[in-house]
């Protein structure tokens, strides 16, 4: 142990022994002490190539002594780092350093000795979770993150639970940060509003256990993924020797999920579904115009990643344009997974007369529990086309320049009625109506991006009415979810970019790409992050901040329509 005497300051540094195993995990304890701390920051941490920190925790506690009438008080912040070695050999955790009152403080050096082990290290992340639930039962409160899988597929699910145990009575819990989750589709299961405690039994001892946070990820990439901590405030309650108590700040360790590659046997139709579905397909017509389009919807039923499903691809067909599909999920996390259905509708729009085959559409999804392929196909259709209907010519009819008028008693009454000349410019009228709705039907089948631009007034209408009704119920969760979805929805239809798919920042990114200005990209961004933390953080927004957000996104429509 170093000890550095500098004022009133006490620091110290420690390790809980001096010789451990590659692949086992060691404490490294950091201790600053005095009277007065206020303004003290953390200590830095070396930077190590052998060694590896895996884990961090931190407390503070006061002690308030009166001897012969004068009072004295003692302040500890202790720190305690989880390390763990990576190499055999004699290694030195160089020093961790502290500045306080413009002062630099440094702890010499310590020798540590790493043997070679004698079992397997290539996963010392499961040995780290075993040797920690070993070690944290002796802790007096902790926290415990659980993953049902350490290896998956690609978009295979797994569920994280965080736990809080303690043995003690807690005064005040508070969450300092949120896991981070990098690469995944996250769907959050459950997010207490309250710690619901119950009595379970840990290598002997009995502890209090309440759910923090449970969430459902689907790994998007091949490669590992690192479960960043859950981090904590608790606080004890004080006893006569320590008035204010004892506060900890407490984490989770981090974890590590490998994703592994599917069999190189793929089969035709395989994008990215894994789970367990049906296939089926609704063609509500054998007949159309060219130039008519026709709705073609595949349903997709079951149990996977539901959520974030790519589109089937259409092969080619001759004489039929496809528009982008529209995607539409009918879904809800369940037992562990995602189940519902997921509704895609192709717009196809002939081009020339005659009769059309749509071929068969081949599919396939992964199922994880067999570790196989499963193919799926619908079709083929037959389409026959008719050619576009020609616009009767409307022919106008004379009229004489001359009424002939009947007397009737003493007073002349025309035969022809007075506003008769406004009838002869009906069919006038008629006409430029009809050329009008032609050319906007035409106009919206022949560019998309016109399609999506008329349809946007219709479902903010929609949208704001079911945002104004979450406020008046005081619908939190509803509200926010409601108001993402609407922006998003805005977004695509505006920009044609599929936000639905995009992380937060690539969204914003995407939006820098499409020159929206620097100051509606801030709105949009606190929506989303305010949307986020009612998901995942329990916060509850009141319903003033609520009806800001709602003028927050009428302001970017109003800007960026």
């Amino acid at each position: 142990m170093v000890i550095i005497f500098l004022l009133s300051l006490t620091f110290t540094a420690s390790l809980d022994r001096i010789v451990v195993s590659v692949g086992e995990s060691f404490l490294v304890s950091v201790s600053v002490s005095g009277e007065d701390l206020s303004g003290v920051g953390e200590p830095s941490p070396p930077s190590m190539d052998k060694v590896d920190i895996i884990g961090t925790s931190s407390s503070h506690s006061t002690q308030i002594q009166v001897i012969n009438g004068k009072i004295t008080r003692s302040t500890s912040l202790n720190y305690e780092y989880q390390m763990v070695a990576l190499d055999e050999g004699e290694f030195t955790i160089p020093s961790f350093n502290l500045e306080y009152k413009g002062k630099k403080y440094s702890t010499e050096p310590i020798k540590i000795t790493v043997k070679k082990t004698t079992t397997k290290t290539s996963i010392p992340e499961v040995q780290r979770e075993t040797r920690g639930t070993e070690k944290e039962s002796s802790k007096k409160v902790f926290l415990e993150c659980n993953i049902s899988k350490n290896s998956v597929y690609l978009g295979e699910p797994v569920v994280v639970s965080y736990y809080l145990y303690t043995r003690v009575n807690l005064t005040d819990v508070s969450l300092r940060s949120l896991p981070g989750y990098k690469g995944v589709w996250v769907e959050n299961i459950s997010s207490p509003q309250r710690l619901n405690f119950e009595q379970t039994l840990l290598n002997g001892i009995t502890y209090s256990k309440a759910l923090i946070k449970k969430d459902l990820i689907f790994p998007l990439k091949k490669e590992r993924i690192r479960i960043e901590p859950l981090t904590m405030q608790i606080t004890f309650g004080g006893d006569i020797f320590s008035l204010f108590g004892e506060t900890k700040i407490i984490s989770t360790q981090p974890k590590i999920i490998n994703v592994k590659s599917f069999p190189k046997a793929q089969v035709q139709g395989f994008i990215d579904a894994v789970g367990k579905f049906s296939l089926s397909a609704e063609l509500d017509t054998s007949e159309s115009e060219v130039g008519t389009p026709f709705p073609l919807k595949i349903k997709i039923k079951g149990e996977g990643n539901l959520s974030f499903l790519s589109p089937l691809k259409l092969p080619e067909i001759r004489k039929l344009k496809a528009f982008k599909p529209e995607s539409k999920g009918n879904t809800e996390v369940k037992e562990n997974t995602i189940k519902g259905e997921r509704i895609i509708t192709y717009l196809l729009a002939p081009e020339e007369a005659g009769v059309i085959q749509i071929p068969q559409i081949n599919w396939a999804y992964f199922d994880p529990e067999r570790e196989v392929f499963v193919r799926k196909s619908i079709g083929p259709w037959i389409i026959r086309v008719n050619p576009a209907m020609k616009k009767e010519k409307v022919e106008k009819s004379r009229s004489e320049d001359i009424a002939y008028i009947k007397p009737v008693g003493n007073k002349f009454v025309p035969l022809i009625p007075r506003f008769f000349p406004l009838y002869l410019f009906l069919p006038t009228i008629i006409l430029a109506l009809s050329g009008y709705y032609v050319w906007e039907r035409k106009k919206i089948l022949g560019d998309s991006g016109y399609a999506r631009i008329k349809s946007i007034p219709a479902e903010l209408k929609r949208g704001f009415q079911n945002l104004k009704r979450e406020v008046e119920e005081n619908r939190v969760e509803f509200f926010y979810e409601e108001l993402t979805r609407l922006l998003l929805k805005f977004l695509k239809l505006r920009f044609d970019i599929n936000t639905f798919s995009m992380k937060r920042d690539e969204l914003l990114g995407e939006l820098q790409n499409e020159n929206v200005s620097d100051e509606v990209l801030p709105w949009i961004q606190q929506i989303l992050q305010k949307s986020e933390e009612v998901r995942f953080a329990s916060v509850f927004p009141d319903k003033e901040e609520m009806q800001e957000d709602l003028r927050r996104l009428e302001e970017i429509i109003r800007v960026l329509h």
